[in-house]
């Protein structure tokens, strides 16, 4: 919603731009809002690249049941104490474990399919589709960009 918006004002603005830029010379006129536009693509691209990556990492551990590798996937602050990782072992990664393949076509970890993002920030929520069970609802995932710029996870309910 918020990338729609920040796209609509580019837009806007650049059109401005350009109109004011044809009124006072229509033979040098070139439109501005190409480049600002691939820039904001571009990172969003980047953006999604990077939270698509901790879950193929998430779903790869789950299907291994190394649960140190999935637990690498969840966000430093939601696993900064032994009762936090008791908690995900017992209830997240076991269920996850049970569930993985559900999100995945034929056991590839990079099959998941993403039906819904939104990125604000430093903070993502993603929505997966589980293939096993159609008319289920899509299942959500929080990230939390790290300060390294990767993404890691902070809830699910896969």
């Amino acid at each position: 919603m918020r990338f729609t918006r920040i796209k609509h004002w580019i837009l806007n603005t650049a059109a401005v731009l350009l109109v004011g830029t044809l009124a006072a010379s229509p033979a040098t006129a070139t439109p501005p809002v190409a480049d600002d536009l691939t820039a904001v693509e571009v990172e969003l691209k980047r953006e999604t690249k990077g939270v698509e990556a901790t879950l193929e990492a998430a779903f790869k551990a789950a299907l291994a049941r190394d649960f140190d590798a999935y637990l690498a996937t969840i966000h430093a602050d939601e696993r900064s104490t032994p009762a936090q990782i008791k908690s995900i072992r017992r209830y997240a990664f076991k269920r996850f474990t049970k569930q993985a393949a559900w999100y995945l076509k034929s056991g590839d970890v990079s099959s998941f399919e993403i039906t819904k993002r939104q990125v604000q920030g430093n903070k993502a929520r993603v929505f997966i589709k589980d293939l096993a069970h159609p008319a289920r609802m899509a299942v959500p995932v929080r990230l939390k960009k790290n300060a390294d710029g990767t993404w890691s996870i902070t809830a699910n309910s896969l």
